[in-house]
Parts: structure tokens; sequence; C-alpha cells
């Protein structure tokens, strides 16, 4: 079980950045604290050791500093983000949405605080869903804020760039749903805001 995060991942040199992304989307989303190793947060190959430096030359290879900066983004997601933390402890922080699609290997759940709701989704394989139906809790408008499979951060750029309206129909346990494009070996957060209120003329 010793060897560093990327080193563990299946596939070719890009797939073991994409499923390193994808699997610090899971570890920064998911209820609990957060532990990482140095030399983790830019997807060193060498496992951390105390006798050693860290193996800073990676910085020379575009690869690596493009995994920093995802780490860099999705730490700052965190941080900004009360869903992501206030109720790690608390069943009302977490649901699930997408839990037993066993042939797609996809899964999302919502986060929540007092003051938010996101939608995290995560997309296991290397197959691209251009419409995968998620259910979400409320209608209105899911903003996508940060996707692991950027060109900015070594990806295939499969993203959704513009804002996702929820649309009424029973999907899962929720009334509502979304149709999000999924890159490969992707993780993904949205963020859900209620939309604006029209005022009537005279």
């Amino acid at each position: 079980m010793k060897g560093s995060l990327v080193n563990k991942m299946p596939g070719d040199y890009f797939q073991k950045m994409a499923n390193w992304r994808l699997l610090l989307s899971l570890w920064m989303t998911h209820p609990g604290k957060k532990l990482l190793f140095m030399g983790q947060e830019f997807a060193s190959f060498s496992e951390w050791a105390f006798q050693k430096e860290l193996d800073w030359n990676l910085f020379d290879f575009p690869a690596h500093q493009q995994a920093n900066r995802f780490f860099k983004d999705l730490a700052q997601v965190y941080r900004h983000h009360s869903a992501l933390w206030q109720y790690d402890h608390h069943p009302k922080g977490f649901e699930w949405s997408v839990v037993d699609d066993r042939d797609q290997s996809v899964f999302a759940y919502i986060r929540r605080s007092d003051v938010e709701t996101l939608v995290i989704i995560l997309n296991m394989t290397p197959n691209v869903h251009e419409f995968y139906e998620v259910g979400v809790p409320e209608p209105g408008i899911y903003t996508e804020i940060i996707n692991s499979d950027k060109s900015i951060y070594f990806g295939s750029d499969q993203y959704n760039g513009l804002p996702l309206q929820a649309i009424q129909g029973k999907r899962n346990q929720f009334d509502y749903y979304i149709k999000p494009k999924l890159g490969p070996l992707s993780g993904m957060i949205l963020s859900f805001s209620k939309p604006k209120k029209t005022k009537k003329s005279a």
C-alpha cells in the first residue's frame, strides 16, 4: 500500500493525472477533515521520505505545474465554500443524488451549509457523457465553479461553461434535475443559486 497517489493510478500518463485529480476532487468534497502527504499537491511520483527533499524538479514539467494549480484552486474552493465543511459530522450536510449507477460509474452528492448548496459529480470512467441527468434538490441555476478536466489542469477540456437550468422531473429522490457534460475521469463542483425575480412592469 506504500507509494505516491499518482503512481497508484491506472492507465497512461494522461489517465494517471486525470485519476489523481478525480481522487482529490472526491477527497476534498466528501465529509471529513483533510490530510495530504508532502509532494502529493503536485502529483509527485516519489513517496514522501523525510531523508530527502521533495522532487521539486517536477515543476519543470507542465503537467505537474497544472496539477499543482488544480490543487491550489480546489483548496481555495474548499476554503471559501462552507458547504464543504460546516456540517462535516451532521447528516444535513451531505445527501446522495447518484449512488447506484454501476453501469457508468458516476456518483453525485449534495453538500450543504446554512448559506449554500453545492452539487458534486464524479465520473469514474474515461467515457464522456454529453447530457448526464443528475437529480438536484431545488429549481434554479447550477453553475460550475471548478472542473478537474479543464485544459488548465492538464485535462481534455470537457466542461460546462454555461450555467445549467434545473428541469422539472423526477430523478433519484429529487423533483428536479440538471444535464451536465461529464468529462473523462473528472470531478466537478456546481453552486446552486435561486433564479432572480423579474420586476413587473407598470
